[in-house]
């Protein structure tokens, strides 16, 4: 199809308004078109705000004021009816709320030194199906950790090792261990109550999975550029595809269904926005409908983007064993949607093909993307 071609799917803008505030992180809230949007003041403090769409516009329905900026924000953990997010703060707290009770916490506990960078979470939407409800949280202090809100404490830890650590200082002054910090992370590869792995990505290009059974890490991989973007084409099915997007504009697409020891994952490198583009990707989210199809950001602009998977995705080498095979990646469209850059976005699950967004210039945005469906 021709890019002037009516079907083509693209991405329309419909609704943007004006934050009084940066926003860091947007949710949509389930079974409804109302938004959650968390962020920093100039006061630096961390607003969280209800908008809905209303007269054809976008209005806040409630908001509070937290005492620490907000960075991140997610519903993954909410178990049906509840509509319960989890934020993670500028001081290290992470805070799980009712969206009547913006204010009061449910859960409240100091997850890590420094910011929380980066949260997801995962199971409420059927914890019978796919297990109980957590929270992984990545700070500024390197570690991850995994959180069930009914104990206090992390379930799990991971610590960075001290080959991934660097120390900082002069010679005369001392040093200052300083350890890769985690910008990214996501849950992925429940395909039961007792599966589960979480995706990690590091700002020296590190990217690591944990198996949480097993607890062991079944992968790492080096990038040349800091991850700040990463995401399952879907969580509740067997380990897939992982997608992780880098500062200089690349979009890591790695294929997990077949490992091999020497050669480990089949893995794509793609540009979204051309192979002249440096500029951060920062974020990528996959479509619900379609787990080929995702978003991502790079400046103003958004681009959709599909996976064409290959004839085969294995091949046998010499010696018999099997090895992944990548197909490849389009950018369907690229979008300019903003004058500066955008830095947040999220597909409603409930909703086809409509989108939240928002960025540096402080705007709030809701889009919609045609004829999603013939993306397959």
């Amino acid at each position: 199809m021709s890019s002037h071609d009516p079907l083509t799917p693209t991405i329309l803008q419909l609704h943007a308004e004006q934050a009084n505030y940066t926003v860091n992180g947007i949710a949509w809230i389930p079974q409804s078109a109302r938004l959650l949007t968390v962020g920093m003041t100039s006061r630096g403090t961390g607003p969280v705000s209800i908008w809905e769409m209303k007269n054809q516009k976008l209005s806040v329905q409630s908001s509070c004021e937290h005492v620490h900026a907000v960075k991140c924000v997610s519903f993954g953990a909410s178990i049906s009816p509840k509509r319960e997010f989890a934020i993670g703060d500028h001081n290290g707290g992470l805070g799980v709320f009712d969206i009547e009770r913006l204010k009061t916490p449910i859960f409240a506990v100091k997850a890590h030194d420094g910011m929380v960078h980066c949260l997801d979470a995962f199971g409420g939407k059927n914890p019978a199906a796919y297990g109980a409800p957590e929270i992984v949280t990545g700070g500024s202090d390197g570690i991850v950790n995994v959180w069930d809100i009914r104990r206090p404490t992390p379930v799990v830890r991971l610590r960075p090792n001290l080959e991934s650590a660097l120390d900082v200082g002069y010679k005369d002054e001392g040093y200052v261990r300083v350890y890769p910090e985690c910008w990214a992370v996501s849950f992925g590869g429940a395909s039961s109550p007792t599966h589960r792995y979480i995706a990690m990505g590091y700002d020296n290009g590190d990217l690591k999975v944990l198996d949480l059974r097993e607890q062991r890490l079944i992968y790492e991989q080096h990038f040349p550029n800091g991850i700040v973007g990463i995401d399952y084409d879907r969580p509740d099915i067997a380990p897939n595809k992982l997608v992780a997007s880098t500062l200089q504009g690349h979009a890591y697409i790695i294929d997990q269904r077949t490992f091999h020891l020497t050669e480990h994952y089949a893995l794509l490198d793609y540009k979204p926005f051309g192979a002249d583009s440096t500029a951060t990707l920062w974020r990528v989210s996959h479509s619900p409908s379609s787990r080929d199809v995702f978003v991502t950001c790079c400046g103003g602009r958004l681009a959709l983007c599909k996976y064409e998977p290959p004839a085969e995705r294995t091949r046998k080498l010499e010696d018999g064993s099997e090895v992944g095979v990548m197909g490849t990646c389009k950018t369907i469209c690229d979008i300019p949607v903003s004058q500066q850059t955008i830095t947040t976005l999220c597909w409603n699950r409930e909703k086809h093909g409509l989108l939240g967004w928002s960025g540096v210039d402080q705007t709030v945005s809701v889009g919609f993307v045609t004829n999603l469906s013939s993306l397959g």
